[in-house]
């Protein structure tokens, strides 16, 4: 599956630290939605596999920053809350 977002790019508006990185305000930031997604060491040996099961509660290792298919933030995509609204629809017909 391929997120709606393949990537962000932001702009740091101040001064941050994340772990051990310093970002200075101004520095231009990108995140690779997709190879995030996949990555290995955050979802384990089948990130590449549909898995919806590694969403469960009992998933531990879940992050919230690790999985943002619509973005992140004030500048979230709009579509979202439209999918999410079909989503529950076609439950509803199902049920």
């Amino acid at each position: 599956t391929v997120s709606p977002a393949v990537a962000l790019n932001r702009v740091a508006t101040r001064d941050a630290r994340i772990g051990t990185l310093d970002i200075p305000a101004g520095t231009q930031i990108y995140m690779p939605i997709v190879a995030i997604h996949r990555d290995v060491e955050l979802w384990g040996a089948d990130a590449n596999e549909f898995n919806p099961l590694r969403f469960g509660e009992d998933k531990g290792h879940y992050n919230l920053g690790t999985y943002f298919p619509f973005g992140i933030g004030p500048t979230i995509c709009v579509g979202q809350i439209w999918l999410l609204s079909r989503r529950n629809h076609c439950a509803l017909m199902l049920m």
